[in-house]
Order: structure tokens, then sequence, then C-alpha cells
């Protein structure tokens, strides 16, 4: 499905774009360009659904016979020919000043390439029961016609990890299933900053949970964790919880 308005370009949007630009022919799928990105868990998903919703990404299951391979079918993805041209010329100053190598030395990237690494290596394993209910639950307040896809997504996600990193994907996907919801439903009210009504009730009011995120250039901004609301900081402290 194709919309007539584009992504707003946050520096997560920017650095999902990065990623799949690297490699653009190439499929991916959510931990991969996660780790690429240098995002924390659950933070892809909206993203990708935004731009799948906009035409500028396309998905496909894996062609796998689960009980041979051993393990789920992935969901994987990749830009479509006018998502790569777009994404080319969309990016704004602040990716176009991104340093790989900064990023790459990021703590997130470093838990997230650690993730994809894990897969196949025999460190990890099977989803345990507890990562599988938690995720499982997070696929419960999407809409019906895309709560079997996400909550194969994320159990596919979770093969191959070790207990501790399933704990941390799965606590990052919780975190963020009320704005991969939003994306899914109203992903054009989420495009624009004065949108406030799609925000939960205590972001209408300002009170904002913040969470610390390294950005592009070495420094740090800050996002709610529950409506997705960016303010850029630099080193300054974290924004005022009441009129942020």
């Amino acid at each position: 499905m194709e919309a007539n308005w584009a992504p707003r370009m946050t520096i997560p949007t920017q650095l999902v774009l990065r990623a799949l630009l690297a490699k653009p022919a190439q499929e991916l799928y959510g931990v991969e360009i996660g780790a690429a990105a240098g995002l924390p868990s659950g933070t892809v998903h909206p993203i990708l659904a935004r731009l799948e919703t906009v035409g500028w990404l396309t998905s496909r299951w894996e062609e796998i016979d689960p009980r041979v391979e051993g393990s789920p079918a992935c969901r994987y993805d990749r830009l479509t020919a006018d998502g790569i041209e777009l994404a080319r010329a969309a990016p704004g100053p602040r990716l176009q000043r991104h340093d790989a190598a900064r990023l790459a030395a990021t703590p997130r990237r470093t838990v997230m390439s650690a993730i994809v690494g894990s897969r196949g290596t025999g460190q990890g394993g099977p989803p345990t029961w507890w990562a599988s209910l938690a995720v499982r639950s997070a696929s419960l307040p999407l809409p019906s016609e895309h709560r079997w896809r996400y909550r194969q997504e994320f159990l596919a996600e979770l093969h191959g990890m070790t207990p501790a990193q399933q704990l941390h994907h799965a606590t990052g996907v919780l975190s963020r299933v009320w704005i991969l919801r939003m994306a899914l439903t109203e992903p054009e009210r989420l495009n624009h900053k004065e949108a406030t009504m799609a925000k939960p009730w205590r972001c209408r009011l300002r009170l904002h949970r913040w969470q610390r995120l390294h950005n592009p250039q070495g420094g740090w901004y800050y996002e709610c964790v529950n409506c997705g609301t960016q303010q850029d900081r630099g080193s300054m402290g974290p924004p005022n919880t009441i009129g942020a």
C-alpha cells in the first residue's frame, strides 16, 4: 500500500535508511537492520511499518521448511526501486554528518551485533517460554490483520539468541508495541509532531518518559518511550518532565 505522504526523517529513521541503502539489493530481517543501524530492540519495527506503508519498503517471508531447518521463517525487508531513489534524496544534515566509525562503537550497536552474531553458532537456542510469552503478548494490541504476522516475526527473531539476549529483545519489543500499533493504524498522524491526539494521555500532557539514546554525532538525544517524541539536547541534561 502506498500513501501520499513521506515519513518524517527522525534520527532513527535516517539510520534505518542508511543501513538499508548500504546494500540495497540485500534482504535483511529486523534484528539485522537494528544491528546495522545501532538501534535498540523494538525500535525498527514501527519505522519499517511506516516505510512499507508509503511504498518505500517491501517484505516477504523466508522460504524454508521450519521443521527441516529447525528454526522458524524470518521476515525479510528491502527497499523498493522507488524507495531507494527517495531514500537517497531524503536524508537530512544529521545523517549526512553521520560518522560510521562512531556509530560502530556505540553500546547499543554492540549489543545488537552480539545478538545477530550468536544466531546459528550454537551459542543461543530456541526461545524460552517467558520470552515467547512476552513477544506473543506484544502482538495482542496490534490490529487483527497484522497480529499474526508480527507474532511470527517476533518469535522468529528470538530463535538463536541466548536467554540474556532474549530478555533484552523481548523488553525492547514490549516497550515499543504501542508505537508500532500507531504506525500500522494511523501512520500519517505520527508523521507530524503536532499530532498530539495520537499519543498516550500522559504524553499529551507533556509528561513524557524519556530515554537517552546515542546520536550519530557522538552526543545524545532523548526520546519518549511511549510516544516517540524526540528532543535534541547535546551535552545538556534531560528535558523537563513537564513542558518539555
